[in-house]
């Protein structure tokens, strides 16, 4: 993840899409494994994807806010984009349920 969100936003995007863009994915990503490691027994996986996609979304729309000055515009847009990005995650969220299952009966998980 730290790789990806390095390599990508810097060599697509360029010093601010990584600050947009790799800031939320490592925010989210380690906001996701605290959740993972010591609230499993209380969260699903899509429970665990709905708050790394809020955390994702809200990080990328304060940076916004900061970098480019703006504040009413964030928030008109920003409810919509955190509806989407709700229903994105449940959707990655059910997708990594089944392929976890999957997986674990295939013999692949430890």
């Amino acid at each position: 993840v730290l790789l990806k969100s390095i390599l990508v936003n810097l060599i697509l995007g360029g010093i601010t899409s990584f600050l947009i863009g790799g800031t939320a994915s490592l925010i989210s990503f380690l906001v996701m494994y605290i959740c993972n490691r010591y609230l499993k027994k209380h969260l699903s996986t899509i429970s665990i994807s709905i708050i790394g996609g809020i955390i994702h979304i809200n990080i990328q729309l304060l940076i916004i806010m900061f970098i480019y000055d703006i504040g009413s515009i964030v928030y008109t847009y920003g409810i919509y984009l955190i509806l989407i990005s709700i229903i994105t995650s449940i959707i990655v969220g059910s997708i990594t349920e089944k392929a976890s299952k999957i997986i674990k009966n295939l013999g692949y998980n430890k």
